[in-house]
């Protein structure tokens, strides 16, 4: 099946997701993530950078709201066709793309460097047991993460629904998770 196809299938499946199974899934994302980011804490300083949940992709705002309480939340702006990373501390330093997704407002946040992240967390319609992410296609996350540190998790978070079984296309310029979490 083309990645356009799976993209409509995946967008389809999440869409009819009942909302007491979002909400179940997004307490046991908060619980487990909250979890990992505090091991990696004790592990190396830094920053998770987590993304901000938008339409009918897992919501990761509980997650979110805790990690700006433990001072790590980082948050992914689109600048061109490339992604920026800013520490977020509040979300009022937070206003919306053209998109309509919350991205950090740069005059209220600090830009923070690569090597200042100790987990990366990335949205996904569907991930397979290669860990080959289905995206959205624009290849914002693609280009981001081949410039990350290669001991860097970079973990694809989604529910359990977008599993995808079988094989994701994975063509030069896409780059693999190096977990799938599913909730």
């Amino acid at each position: 099946m083309s990645k356009t196809n799976l993209r409509e299938q995946f967008k389809e499946t999440r869409h009819l997701i009942s909302q007491e199974r979002r909400e179940a899934a997004a307490e046991l994302a908060r619980q487990y993530l909250t979890a990992w980011v505090d091991e990696r804490m004790r592990e190396r300083k830094g920053y998770c950078l987590s993304f901000a949940s938008f339409k009918d992709e897992i919501d990761l705002w509980p997650t979110n709201s805790e990690l700006m309480r433990r001072g790590v939340l980082a948050l992914p702006k689109v600048h061109g066709d490339e992604l920026q990373i800013f520490a977020v501390a509040s979300t009022k330093q937070l206003k919306p793309s053209r998109f309509n997704i919350l991205e950090p407002d740069p005059s209220l946040c600090k830009e923070i460097a690569l090597s200042e992240l100790f987990l990366i967390l990335v949205p996904a319609l569907a991930i397979d047991d290669e860990m080959h992410r289905l995206g959205f296609g624009l290849g914002y996350y693609d280009k981001f993460l081949k410039l990350v540190p290669e001991e860097t998790p970079k973990a694809g978070v989604a529910f359990k629904e977008q599993r995808h079984v079988g094989a994701i296309e994975a063509e030069p310029h896409d780059h693999p998770l190096t977990d799938r979490l599913l909730f």
